[in-house]
């Protein structure tokens, strides 16, 4: 179990150290120069044209004239040695720790209100559309999941905006803080991973009932109850708990799109923000971030294999 758990944690910091190297290198290959549209942002305006002066000046201050290699090497050794993200080139010279932490809490509602959705609507649904196999109630289930899984997130959240705000005024476009407010994105984000619950859980659960011990213990004369929810459901879930793992990692990185239609204030809308300034500290920090936390949280997946079946071992 040590050697395993020491074995994940290597990996799981070279992986960041890659993601942060890749994200640091790619933002500087974005057309258009980082201090230009440093500058845009901060002192001039978007349209309005930049001049040599103010190019060398944000450069300087920036240290962006130095080598790639050197600005991430600074960049790295702050991180490892004092904990400091760096300051945001737009946010006023703001420590992106900051603004991460500020960012990170409505990331965390968000996804954690998408992932409640998923297992609250995904796993029971998947559990009666294998125990009522090819019923009616199975078919209607089964073709409202192959649609659901058609539909891009994004055109999901468009369609949510277009019918119960603009439509119904029910509730509000954009917005955070209120159980309104979450209600559209977390649809939204989660209306995809939900129909990929259903199936995986009503195959898994198909796969389960059809095993020996399962009809043993009907041969036993246990109720249909017990057999289901002590022996079948135990068994049918642990490749739905890989799954969901997998799917709350992806929540958490997927937010970009939905966070930046809802004007949702989390790591993602502020990730695409920093992309559009090329706010090289803040866009690398929310990438080894949300990267981190997609790692821990399928190393925790992982983990909780053994709680769900103790025959599971790690060495």
């Amino acid at each position: 179990m040590h050697y395993y758990l020491a074995k994940r944690l290597g990996f799981l910091v070279l992986t960041i150290f890659a993601a942060s190297i890749l994200a640091f290198v790619l933002l500087h290959a974005i057309p258009g120069g980082s201090a230009e549209t440093i500058a845009r942002h901060t002192l001039v305006g978007l349209e309005e044209e930049v001049s040599a002066q103010m190019i060398t000046e944000v450069s300087a201050r920036y240290n962006l004239n130095e080598p790639l290699w050197m600005q991430y090497a600074n960049w790295l050794s702050a991180v490892v040695f004092h904990g400091d993200l760096g300051t945001s080139f737009v946010y006023f010279d703001t420590p992106v720790l900051n603004l991460i932490s500020l960012a990170i809490v409505p990331t965390l509602i968000l996804a954690g209100a998408s992932m409640l959705i998923v297992i609250v609507v995904g796993i029971p649904l998947g559990i009666y559309s294998a125990i009522h196999e090819n019923s009616p109630g199975d078919i209607v289930i089964r073709c409202a999941s192959v649609f659901s899984i058609s539909f891009p997130s994004f055109w999901v959240a468009l369609m949510l905006i277009l019918f119960f705000s603009i439509s119904l005024d029910w509730l509000p476009v954009t917005g955070y803080g209120t159980l309104a407010n979450l209600i559209l994105p977390a649809v939204a984000l989660a209306l995809h991973p939900t129909a990929v619950i259903i199936r995986i859980v009503r195959t898994s659960m198909l796969e389960t009932l059809g095993q020996q011990y399962i009809t043993f213990a009907i041969a036993k004369g246990l109720s249909f109850r017990r057999i289901i929810w002590n022996h079948a459901v135990k068994n049918a879930l642990i490749p739905v708990v890989t799954l969901l793992g997998l799917y709350f990692g992806h929540l958490l990185a997927g937010t970009v799109i939905i966070e930046s239609i809802f004007a949702w204030p989390g790591i993602g809308k502020l990730l695409v923000d920093g992309v559009f300034s090329h706010d090289i500290p803040v866009v690398t920090s929310c990438i080894v971030v949300i990267v981190t936390m997609f790692l821990v949280v399928n190393l925790g997946v992982d983990l909780l294999y053994h709680v769900i079946d103790p025959r599971i071992h790690y060495e």
